[in-house]
């Protein structure tokens, strides 16, 4: 079913996007030419990570913290199918490294595949990422330590993201959301972090065509919220706080 409606989206979406370089906007025409349309072509520093979570073939005992459903997954499978893809790896890179923002929250490290594509996007960046799941977690941090990846920019968190944002007050400048894909999960956490975020920050919502109740959340975080400019990618939904600019909404071609 879910596949279902995210194709139908998808066809819609082929039909109403157009490419950022024929928008009025002068802000989204820079974004699209100096964003969009290098992304793709952006060099992957990623793939020898990915290559030994492939080789990876023991089992995780995997908890999705949004449903309370658990059970065994290997790890090269969950590599495989939740990890951001590479189209969407670049472009978050390539986000950070145009709006070079100073801290990052990632909400879904999983095995902390996007959690590279952040840091690689600007050296300066300091990035905290949280997790729900334990063994998740602990197999991340296994691997990176494995691989001696540099992270001393980063600090990672096991927790469950209410418990984490009730606790969390500092200010953010770009945020990753990718987690618990339901319409009132994705609209609470959103409420809690746009006070915090700052003027020209960005929120990037994942998989906002997913299901029907990630699209619901799509739209009404668009109708409920002012100084916002939101951008439609398909995979990704772009959150950004701008109050002295009218409220625009665009869907574009990546």
């Amino acid at each position: 079913m879910k596949q279902f409606f995210a194709t139908k989206e998808y066809l819609k979406y082929q039909v109403n996007a157009r490419f950022g370089t024929s928008t009025h906007s002068p802000f989204v025409y820079e974004l699209a030419k100096n964003v969009l349309s290098k992304a793709k072509t952006t060099k992957d520093l990623t793939v020898a990570y990915r290559r030994a979570l492939l080789r990876e073939k023991n089992f995780l005992d995997k908890t999705d913290l949004g449903t309370g459903h658990s059970g065994l997954v290997q790890t090269n499978r969950l590599a495989k199918s939740s990890s951001i893809r590479a189209k969407y790896g670049k472009l978050l890179q390539s986000l950070v490294a145009y709006h070079q923002p100073a801290q990052i929250l990632e909400l879904g490290t999983c095995l902390g595949v996007s959690s590279l594509y952040l840091l690689h996007g600007y050296p300066h960046a300091q990035l905290q990422s949280v997790e729900g799941c334990p063994a998740t977690f602990a197999k991340r941090a296994n691997m990176y330590a494995q691989l001696n990846l540099p992270i001393e920019r980063a600090r990672f968190i096991n927790s469950d993201f209410d418990s984490f944002l009730d606790n969390f007050s500092q200010d953010v400048d770009f945020v990753f959301i990718d987690g618990n894909h339901s319409f009132e999960a994705t609209t609470r956490y959103f409420a809690k972090l746009w006070p915090l975020l700052s003027e020209n920050g960005l929120i990037v919502l994942d998989d906002i065509h997913w299901s029907p109740q990630m699209q619901q959340a799509w739209t009404q975080i668009q109708a409920d919220y002012q100084s916002l400019i939101t951008i439609d990618l398909y995979q990704f939904g772009l959150c950004y706080k701008r109050s002295y600019q009218q409220k625009e909404h665009f869907i574009l071609r990546y």
